[in-house]
């Protein structure tokens, strides 16, 4: 930009003092940057995001819409253990738990 303002104007700044050569540098140099924010600002309206990028964000709105926690099952959990109904199945337990080893294991084979 500087070389602009040197070529177009150094004829009409060879007479001004050196204030004044830096005032009209500077406005030449502002009006420039403006045209070029006003150039980018333009370009930027046309942004437009892929079918991905949209779905991805009724996605993120979806899962923030969903509770944390399933209360209603935290509260069915903690009344059937206090009243001494909850039950607890060993071999449920030790059959998950083996499903999970076994998808640790080949998650860790494959790589």
């Amino acid at each position: 930009m500087i070389n602009e303002v040197k070529g177009a104007q150094q004829a009409n700044i060879k007479g001004l003092t050196n204030n004044q050569q830096a005032d009209v540098a500077d406005s030449s140099i502002h009006r420039a940057g403006k045209q070029q924010s006003e150039n980018s600002s333009a370009a930027d309206k046309g942004v437009s995001l892929t079918d991905t990028a949209a779905k991805l964000q009724r996605l993120e709105a979806q899962i923030a819409n969903q509770p944390v926690v399933d209360t209603q099952k935290v509260e069915s959990v903690k009344k059937a253990i206090a009243d001494g109904s909850f039950k607890i199945d060993s071999n449920k337990i030790a059959s998950k738990m083996a499903d999970f080893e076994s998808l640790l294991s080949s998650k860790t084979e494959g790589k």
